[in-house]
């Protein structure tokens, strides 16, 4: 099983998007086992909280609110990290009303291979596994002007969603392992309908496909950290 390091961290940037680094995770730490992670918002809430990378514009920049990000169609950024078979996409959305929207994918359009959790026009969330042999597309009602943490997580052989707020936990066989070459992004062109804006206020990649039990131990910790933010999920 894997671990969940909690290590203090020192914050002496002040363009990171929060301005108080307890409130970060309880006791000022991260998720310091993550590839990457965003919490987005502020003046500058495209800078990552572990390597204080930027995100780069794709398209066109979200445009930043306080304690979220509008983004989706093309006002996205790229992570600069590519989809694989062996990882972990979560983020914290709020669900728009009547808008098709990509929160978080990894590919041109939804119509192509690749993985993400979008937003239907008829008020429902998407988890996509479109990979070579084994795809996973199904949407789940979720009520307009609420914010969700949603997981989807991919392994060599099964697909795993989670929605911690509408108790959703599915696991999903996958025949043929996928291949990777999508780059993994914050919102989405436009394309295949999904082509509304919508609140997005974190992001997380992780390089390995965590366990379900794993998902709600790190929505624990988003829960505790988005409240402090305005953020009920």
């Amino acid at each position: 099983m894997t671990a969940f390091t909690m290590l203090p961290i020192t914050v002496n940037n002040d363009k990171l998007p929060v301005l108080d680094p307890d409130s970060y995770e309880p006791f000022g730490i991260i998720e310091t086992n993550s590839l990457r992670h965003w919490i987005l918002g502020r003046d500058a809430g495209l800078v990552d909280l572990k390597k204080q990378k930027a995100l780069a514009p794709y398209v066109n920049p979200p445009l930043l609110k306080s304690n979220h990000i509008v983004a989706g169609s093309d006002y996205a950024t790229s992570t600069g990290i590519y989809d694989d078979v062996n990882q972990t996409l979560v983020v914290v959305f709020q669900m728009p009303d009547g808008l098709s929207t990509t929160p978080l994918c990894s590919y041109e359009t939804p119509i192509q291979t690749g993985v993400g959790v979008l937003t239907s026009s008829t008020n429902s969330i998407v988890m996509i596994n479109k990979r070579s042999g084994g795809t996973v597309n199904e949407s789940y009602p979720a009520v307009p002007g609420q914010w969700y943490f949603a997981a989807i997580s991919v392994s060599l052989t099964e697909t795993k969603v989670s929605i911690p707020a509408l108790s959703i936990e599915r696991t999903f066989s996958v025949n043929t392992p996928g291949t990777t070459g999508y780059v993994i992004n914050v919102g989405g062109r436009s394309g295949g309908g999904f082509s509304g804006l919508g609140n997005v206020a974190e992001a997380i990649v992780f390089d390995k496909a965590l366990s379900l039990s794993e998902i709600t131990k790190l929505y624990n910790r988003s829960k505790s950290r988005m409240a402090d933010r305005g953020v009920i999920i």
